[in-house]
């Protein structure tokens, strides 16, 4: 029970770094500033996306991302506001907003 368990994730983290890799080797080939296959921190591998996104300005970017292994999609869209404040926002399973601070060294 638990030993398959490991094991198919183990294959499964495996195929998805896999396909990143091969999602690097493209992305910037077909006109893309991101592709790429994964989840996110704090995700199983299971809610793994393949992602695709553009900077449609300096200051705007949209992303689309698709499920790997469960049904669902996600649109996100980031604005930046300047001074290092951005607007995030995010539709498909979670819906949501965010208002986002960095800090470059």
């Amino acid at each position: 029970g638990s030993d398959d368990a490991a094991l198919a994730n183990a294959a499964l983290s495996l195929g998805l770094k896999g396909g990143q890799w091969f999602a690097e080797k493209i992305g910037g080939g077909i006109g893309l500033d991101d592709l790429s296959v994964g989840s996110e921190p704090g995700q199983t591998a299971d809610q793994a996306q393949l992602t695709i996104g553009k900077y449609l300005s300096p200051k705007l970017y949209v992303s689309y991302g698709v499920s790997l292994f469960q049904p669902g999609h996600t649109f996100k869209l980031r604005y930046d506001l300047g001074k290092g404040f951005s607007v995030e926002t995010e539709s498909g399973v979670y819906s949501g907003g965010d208002l986002l601070y960095s800090i470059e060294k």
